[in-house]
């Protein structure tokens, strides 16, 4: 954990997962050794494709709202509601604020589940709840980028970085 310090405290300060991309990058790739290359590739496509923060808020609000007008929901709903989550969550990439929570309504009105009476309330909880999606984002990306590469080698200390290695002669810099 001591290693992603500086990626949750960007999420924390930022609440941008975009904003935390560099952070995330240097974490995993020098401070725990995983391979550039793999990292650079897979941060950015999780970032944007896994949207793990944004679902899981979906999921979790709609059941509140099924539970505040005390509706049932039997495992065709509970499956409606994670497919609709899922689909609201690629849709509201790059979306803050007010548009997160004009997603929900959309699950929500597949089981024709109220939306409107709860939304003030999701306005009053939104600052606190978009710095957790936020930090799900990172946690889960940066999990999933490590789980993808797999264990990293270790690095010695006195081996330059790749990126700062010198260019023999005669070989050109990419």
């Amino acid at each position: 954990m001591q290693s992603q310090r500086e990626p949750m405290t960007m999420a924390l300060a930022t609440r941008s997962s975009q904003a935390c991309m560099p952070a995330m990058i240097e974490s995993l790739v020098v401070r725990l050794g995983f391979p550039h290359y793999r990292i650079e590739l897979l941060i950015p496509l999780g970032i944007s494709l896994l949207r793990v923060g944004q679902v899981l808020y979906y999921v979790l609000a709609t059941f509140f709202i099924a539970h505040l007008y005390d509706r049932a929901l039997d495992m065709q709903a509970v499956a409606i509601i994670l497919l609709g989550s899922i689909l609201a969550g690629f849709a509201s990439t790059g979306m803050s604020g007010l548009l997160v929570l004009s997603m929900i309504s959309l699950v929500c009105n597949f089981l024709a589940l109220p939306f409107e009476a709860a939304l003030a309330l999701f306005v009053a909880v939104e600052p606190v709840s978009d710095v957790v999606r936020t930090l799900v984002s990172v946690a889960v990306n940066s999990a999933w980028a490590a789980a993808v590469c797999g264990r990293p080698e270790p690095m010695p200390n006195d081996v330059p970085h790749a990126e700062t290695a010198p260019v023999p002669a005669g070989e050109a810099a990419c």
